[in-house]
């Protein structure tokens, strides 16, 4: 199990997501949030868009408050939590949201490149 990096499971039942769940929380070691309504994400203990962020920010030598990044579900909320700026789109998940440091338009509108024109080059 520990060899793992990410398993997607699309499922429309929702049963059969919770009952994958259950299995995970009983049997093994791994994680998972969601990225979609029907969505589940999988993966080994410290594997999180978080964690990536971190890594790169560590690299390059950048504290966390030099760190913005952009997410709409709540796969996105490790990297939320890492970073100084966290945007999340308004069409986002509620723990998504509630997460954010700033909401801009939908990702149907083009919400990504509002917040950089908006909110990052003032």
């Amino acid at each position: 199990w520990t060899d793992i990096e990410k398993i997607l499971i699309y499922e429309k039942n929702s049963m059969k997501i919770n009952k994958v769940e259950k299995f995970i929380d009983t049997y093994t070691k791994l994680i998972y949030t969601t990225s979609d309504h029907n969505m589940l994400d999988i993966s080994s203990i410290g594997v999180s868009k978080g964690n990536a962020v971190q890594k790169i920010a560590e690299h390059l030598k950048i504290s966390p408050e030099q760190v913005c990044v952009f997410g709409d579900y709540d796969n996105d909320v490790s990297m939320f939590l890492y970073a100084g700026i966290a945007i999340a789109t308004e069409n986002g998940s509620k723990k998504a949201l509630k997460n954010a440091d700033f909401i801009t338009l939908s990702n149907d509108n083009e919400g990504i490149a509002y917040a950089i024109k908006e909110i990052l080059l003032r």
